[in-house]
């Protein structure tokens, strides 16, 4: 068993607010390599990607209402939040549990032990995005995502 930086709610975000925010992007490479690490969640449900300079936050949640009314169970990835961090991670418009939060973050974390050191550890951004690829994996009655993405400029 790892031995976490965090043990509770308030404890984890504060680690996850911690990590590096901002590092340079010319690739996927990293990202690609941090999903495969958890076994490509990313390719086990449908998304949508919302990316441009404004109103991605506006044009997700349009979608979600427009697809929850429509009957469809709908996930979203959003930055950043107003309240609480939990608000980045939703189901049919409901924030995830800060329990959800937590083992969430811990699975992220487990892959930690398996970087190599061609790679850095994930950013603050790389890792929230990977918490919510592995909530939406999990999720059985999912049926799209919307991931309103932020690596910038052509990667977005």
């Amino acid at each position: 068993m790892l031995n976490y930086p965090f043990n509770d709610y308030s404890s984890c975000v504060t680690w996850i607010e911690s990590q590096k925010r901002f590092s340079p992007k010319v690739s996927l490479d990293n990202m690609k390599y941090f999903c495969s690490l958890l076994g490509n969640p990313e390719q086990k449900f449908k998304s949508i990607h919302v990316t441009g300079t404004n109103g991605k936050g506006s044009v997700v949640s349009y979608l979600k209402n427009i697809l929850i009314e429509a009957g469809l169970n709908i996930g979203t990835f959003t930055s950043p939040y107003i309240i609480k961090f939990n608000e980045r991670i939703s189901f049919n418009g409901n924030m995830i549990s800060d329990e959800e939060v937590v083992e969430l973050a811990k699975r992220v974390y487990d892959i930690y032990a398996l970087i190599d050191e061609n790679h850095p550890k994930p950013s603050f951004f790389e890792f929230t995005t990977l918490m919510s690829f592995v909530y939406f994996s999990k999720k059985t009655n999912l049926d799209l995502a919307i991931i309103e993405v932020g690596i910038g400029g052509l990667l977005d």
